[in-house]
């Protein structure tokens, strides 16, 4: 969410400039791949990488491999499976998070509080800092709700094209083996996810926007 917001608020800036066309055209092609597209393409990318390098920099298949002699070698061998995982979920919600904030960013720089700080002197970075960025980030304080329990839940796909095992690994599973209290279970979990995230999110709202704290 943070590299979301960032890459939003910096691309609203510099708006119909080359840089911001880049960034458009890579967030949104990245939107429009598949999760198994892309998962597939970093795979094939990794075997290229690791070929060129002569090294096993990049694990793709399973959660941990062997273990070494030296101390931390599990954990550095769970550290090398989990990288590309990350990066395929990271670079899905980063494209979709920097979409939205842009909008709501775009929103705020031509607001009419913006443009009277700037009347009285204020510098344009203090002013995009102060006012227009702090009023876009709440609703995507929102928006953030709803990206919790797809953390946890919605990585299915990638689970399955990594082979690891968690949460979405089990409710197909689960449905697979007609387990009732399984997939129940992983509902349930689903729901409490949103909840908690909904609770973060009035909690970051409140943080950020002093007008609730007031009321």
């Amino acid at each position: 969410m943070v590299g979301g917001v960032a890459v939003g608020a910096w691309s609203a800036v510099r708006q119909y400039s080359v840089a911001d066309r880049i960034v458009s055209f890579l967030c949104l092609l990245l939107i429009s791949t598949p999760t198994m597209v892309l998962a597939v393409l970093l795979q094939l990318g990794a075997i290229k990488f690791n070929q060129a390098t002569g090294t096993q920099f990049f694990q793709f298949i399973g959660e941990v491999g062997a273990h070494g002699d030296y101390f931390g070698a599990e954990l550095l061998s769970r550290m090398q499976h989990l990288l590309l995982p990350t990066i395929s979920l990271s670079a899905l919600s980063l494209a979709s998070y920097s979409r939205y904030q842009r909008n709501l960013m775009l929103d705020t720089l031509g607001a009419d509080y913006v443009r009277t700080a700037r009347a009285k002197g204020l510098r344009k970075g203090r002013a995009i800092r102060h006012h227009a960025l702090r009023n876009a980030i709440i609703p995507m304080a929102t928006y953030f709700a709803f990206g919790v329990a797809n953390i946890f839940v919605g990585a299915t796909i990638s689970e399955q094209v990594y082979a690891w095992n968690g949460v979405g690994s089990y409710s197909v599973m689960s449905i697979q083996q007609n387990d009732i209290n399984g997939s129940v279970a992983v509902v349930a979990f689903s729901g409490v996810c949103t909840l908690t995230g909904a609770l973060l999110s009035d909690i970051l709202i409140a943080v950020i926007d002093p007008r609730v704290r007031a009321r």
